[in-house]
Order: structure tokens, then sequence, then C-alpha cells
């Protein structure tokens, strides 16, 4: 086992994690009414189309 492999491993970790706050904040300041149903589907939609410019990046 090489010193890179725990670094890896933490960083492969961190995505789902930061996902899942992001959404789960996302969600709470909607739900106080800050973010308007149609704000929430755009920032929705806006990061569906940079995940799917990304995949399209590591496709090439």
């Amino acid at each position: 086992m090489t010193d890179a492999e725990p670094r890896v491993d933490g960083i492969t970790a961190s995505d789902p994690v930061s996902t899942s706050v992001l959404v789960s904040l996302i969600g709470a300041i909607a739900s106080k009414g800050v973010l308007s149903d149609y704000e929430v589907r755009k920032i929705y939609k806006h990061a569906l189309f940079l995940l799917e410019s990304h995949q399209s990046e590591q496709l090439i």
C-alpha cells in the first residue's frame, strides 16, 4: 500500500459527502422560502449541465 492510496480514498469519499451536504442546504434554504421552486430547479438544472459537460470532457 502506498502513501497516496489513503489520500485518494479520502478525496473519493469527499465528493458524495459534499454533494449530500449541498443538496441538504439547498433543500433547507428552499423550505425556508429563501429560494423559490423555480430557483431550486434552475440550480439543479445547472448542476446537471455541469456534470454532463464534465462527463463529456472525460470521454474525449
